[in-house]
């Protein structure tokens, strides 16, 4: 489990969970970030292999250092894990479709209780964020689309060039030979081989895993070997589920859900985009205000595919505007 860890000078910690970017990140990889960053506030975090210390007098002040930097207290934030990341189960015959998904969110956000809230995703849950908007509008006030898969965007990345290629070899493969001899050379190769597919982000090595960061960074994270080693360690084990999300989240049916919803989404949307996004292209970023005209778009540059990462009080002072924006409209509306 990834863990925000908070030592009290009374001798009590807490834990919070952290929430992973979709496929391509884990946020293992705010480590340096987050040594580095709170460090002219005075702020002292030992940041180890899976979690960070942070050293503050009460639970009050580390809060107040570290969130508030980002966002401002009075909102109430939610993180939840989606399948296969961290702690959450990784059952082969669960529905991964984004349909799927976005129904066990759905059901995740009323055992909770939650109304009226503003949802934001990033990559392929900008993807579900967006299915939800179409689906539960009654649940939102607004939404945030980061980077977000769903859309068949006019151009392709070298990335998403690729994955056509690899999916239509292996159409021709699957054409070309009866399904009895696919299954016993499909029962033969090697586990790891077969949850490969040589897709960038799913990797097997610890070169592959720089290329993976290289994809999703416009800026190339430089990691510590030894948590490169670590980071792979606990991504290998699990290659097999991840693939078949992938497969699930890249099928016919799911591969352009957000662009098949779009027109059914009636509350405010907030789109943020790299433009140097190296894994889904920014282009895709056109398409959502052609169909819904009052959409927000905002390129950032020099940011790749991981905002959040590369940009992370940007991306936090765009969120909060855009909610401070929303709620100046609802007040003018109640004046009225």
């Amino acid at each position: 489990m990834f863990c925000v860890r908070q030592v009290l000078q009374e001798g009590r910690h807490y834990q919070f969970r952290v929430l992973p970017f979709g496929l391509s990140l884990s946020l293992r990889v705010f480590t340096m970030y987050v040594a580095a960053a709170p460090s002219p506030l005075g702020l002292r975090i030992l940041p180890c292999l899976d979690d960070w210390l942070i050293c503050a007098p009460t639970r009050k002040q580390s809060l107040r250092d570290t969130c508030d930097q980002f966002l401002p207290e009075k909102y109430h934030v939610v993180c939840l894990d989606l399948p296969g990341h961290d702690g959450t189960s990784r059952l082969q015959d669960e529905d991964y479709s984004i349909n799927g998904q976005v129904s066990r969110i759905h059901q995740f956000v009323h055992r909770l209780g939650l109304q009226s809230f503003h949802l934001m995703g990033t990559s392929m849950g900008g993807n579900l964020a967006g299915v939800y908007a179409a689906r539960f509008p009654k649940d939102l006030i607004s939404v945030t689309l980061v980077c977000p898969a769903g859309l068949e965007s006019p151009e392709d990345t070298e990335f998403v060039k690729r994955l056509k290629v690899l999916e239509v070899q292996k159409n021709q493969n699957q054409d070309q030979r009866p399904k009895q001899d696919q299954d016993e050379d499909q029962d033969q190769r090697p586990k790891q081989e077969q949850s490969e597919e040589s897709i960038a982000l799913i990797p097997s090595s610890v070169p592959q895993l720089q290329e993976m960061l290289n994809l999703c960074c416009y800026k190339p994270l430089q990691l510590p070997q030894q948590m490169m080693k670590g980071l792979l360690q606990n991504r290998l084990p699990h290659n097999n589920f991840y693939k078949h999300l992938f497969e699930c989240i890249s099928s016919q049916d799911s591969r352009h859900s957000l662009q098949q919803n779009l027109q059914n989404i009636t509350v405010p949307v907030q789109v943020v985009w790299g433009e140097q996004d190296q894994v889904l292209h920014v282009s895709g970023a056109s398409l959502i205000p052609a169909a819904l005209p009052h959409t927000q778009v905002v390129l950032l540059q020099d940011c790749g595919h991981s905002l959040a990462l590369e940009r992370p009080r940007k991306l936090a002072m765009l969120v909060h505007n855009f909610l401070s924006a929303q709620e100046g409209k609802d007040s003018s509306k109640k004046n009225l």
